[in-house]
């Protein structure tokens, strides 16, 4: 999976949801992506979380998982250009480790703070969930928050 680097522009509609807090300010309503991968058994899978239609700002990744033993990774990557290896020029947040991973037990991965968390429109979010332990991750699921961009 590789972002070629040609972006599609687009603007945020006029119909786009805000709500405003007690001084009157917009603030743009908190989106979630999520995205499962099922049944990695000595290898690596990817998903794509989602596509971008407009610029967007990520403001937390969080996960849950299945079977995670030492040495099983997730990264959450928004590949760009052709680097689709998971890395710290693709890396939304720290890579997670089976630390973060107990069993059933919900995560809040570390932002990286890539591009000051940006995503540009049209530029894939994917995760790379990785089993190198000699068993099986059941499963494991990452929901993406994000706002729409300002322009």
């Amino acid at each position: 999976m590789a972002f070629q680097g040609v972006r599609q522009v687009k603007t945020l509609y006029t119909t786009a949801k805000r709500v405003g807090d007690e001084h009157g300010k917009g603030q743009e309503v908190l989106r979630h992506a999520s995205a499962q991968v099922h049944g990695i058994s000595g290898a690596a899978a990817r998903r794509v979380v989602f596509v971008p239609q407009v610029d967007i700002i990520v403001t937390g990744i969080q996960g849950i998982g299945e079977g995670l033993t030492a040495g099983d990774l997730v990264d959450v990557l928004a590949p760009a250009l052709s680097d689709s290896a998971a890395g710290a020029t693709n890396r939304l947040c720290t890579q997670m480790t089976n630390t973060n991973l107990a069993d059933d037990t919900l995560f809040n991965a570390v932002l990286a703070g890539l591009n000051g968390n940006k995503v540009v429109a049209g530029q894939p979010i994917i995760i790379e969930v990785t089993e190198s332990g000699g068993g099986t991750i059941t499963w494991c699921y990452v929901q993406v928050n994000y706002v729409l961009a300002d322009e």
